[in-house]
């Protein structure tokens, strides 16, 4: 039953008829117009208590604080009934448990410490009851963020936040896969959490269980959670995504120089017979031979057949700030750089990398050559004519 605290005042003129304090109050009781305000059904019969007023109330107004139940519209038949009687005033004060009524915006304050996430037990804890937390839920202004972590509708749904709600649901798990990769940088945009779990449990809502193994030296903790290293996460991520999530994943770690053939090889080796291990080996070939894309695969084999020497795939750069980039081919001796730009469409955030990444090899004193893969499968003849022109330009006794 759910109670709350009003107090009623009356106007100086037509004060209410004088109850003792502390006596019990019915709806139909001989100061209370009859059924004005009081619930008709027996259902939704409303008793309370006459408490004192407040101290800071006027002693020449006659003030009641009723204690009713408000679970059933008691409420605004209240607020009815007050304004039909000109002896009472529709103030209502606020008094006793009217004070834990918080406003839509509200937030636990323990969210701040886990990135927005919590539990309906923490808005329990620290001032709803279940009902208020039911109907925040149902419309709208709670939402359910991964197992039974949950958010404020205007907090948007992070990595962080998505790993406190794998926590909160299963303190015991460490995060790992996806998520663990998306928390510690990786470019993926997810809305489920990855967990490893020390025995089978059932998925929930944006979270899911793996039974993986974790070597020692690949647990790590982030923030207070635990969490799988970045090479291990990364790997796993390379196993649990869709294949072509997979492969875009592989190619900006081994650019980035976030994982490289070491890493494969030595979990390949301490879990031989593990699922997802061909995608691992190809990943590994890939790595090996430097080509990250069948727009890359094609680029070589045109550079192979048009008898051009002297160049490397995948190749790392570096300047006084550090890594430039890992290029797609770089011809050494001329510094001479070939980006290919692959069928996936490339947004905005990365035609701004690629601008600027293109500016520091500039300034480092390469020269960069940029074609697509309508170049690389129409225009064979222009591409080859135009890194013959380039490589001309920068060694004066080449011949094209």
């Amino acid at each position: 039953m759910i109670w709350q605290t009003f107090g009623l005042c009356s106007c100086r003129s037509r004060p209410i008829r004088a109850v003792p304090v502390g006596s019990h109050w019915a709806p139909h009781s001989h100061w209370a117009p009859h059924s004005h305000w009081a619930p008709h059904s027996p259902r939704n019969q409303s008793t309370g208590t006459i408490f004192p007023a407040p101290a800071s109330e006027s002693r020449e107004v006659c003030t009641l604080v009723i204690r009713v139940n408000v679970r059933r519209q008691v409420y605004p038949q209240l607020l009815r009934w007050t304004n039909a009687h000109s002896g009472v005033s529709g103030r209502l004060i606020q008094h006793g448990c009217m004070t834990n009524r918080h406003p839509p915006s509200w937030r636990p304050r323990i969210s701040a410490r886990q990135a927005g996430a919590f539990t309906r037990a923490q808005a329990i804890a620290e001032g709803l009851n279940k009902r208020q937390v039911a109907y925040r839920l149902e419309s709208g202004i709670f939402c359910k963020v991964a197992g039974i972590g949950l958010r404020h509708r205007q907090d948007p749904v992070t990595p962080a936040m998505l790993a406190h709600a794998a926590h909160l649901t299963w303190p015991d798990t460490v995060l790992a896969g996806p998520t663990a990769a998306m928390v510690l940088g990786a470019p993926l945009r997810l809305h489920n959490a990855h967990v490893i779990s020390q025995f089978r449990r059932k998925p929930q809502m944006h979270l899911i269980p793996h039974e993986f193994k974790i070597l020692p030296w690949e647990r790590d903790s982030w923030r207070g959670l635990p969490i799988t290293t970045l090479s291990r996460s990364l790997i796993d991520a390379f196993v649990v995504l869709p294949k072509q999530d997979a492969q875009a994943l592989f190619v900006w770690a081994h650019t980035h120089d976030r994982i490289d053939t070491a890493d494969l090889e030595l979990h390949l080796e301490h879990f031989p017979g593990r699922w997802g291990n061909t995608r691992l080996r190809q990943f590994l070939a890939q790595a090996h031979t430097g080509v990250m894309s069948p727009a890359e695969a094609l680029a070589h084999d045109i550079l192979r057949r048009s008898n051009l020497t002297g160049w490397k795939p995948d190749v790392t750069i570096r300047d006084g700030l550090g890594i430039i980039a890992r290029v797609d081919v770089l011809f050494p001796t001329e510094r001479v750089v070939v980006e290919i730009d692959g069928r996936r469409f490339h947004g905005s955030d990365r035609f701004q990398a690629d601008r600027t990444r293109d500016n520091r090899l500039q300034n480092a004193g390469y020269l960069v050559l940029r074609f697509t893969w309508q170049d690389l499968t129409t225009r064979q003849g222009m591409v080859i004519t135009q890194i013959r022109q380039a490589l001309a330009q920068r060694t004066p006794g080449f011949r094209a």
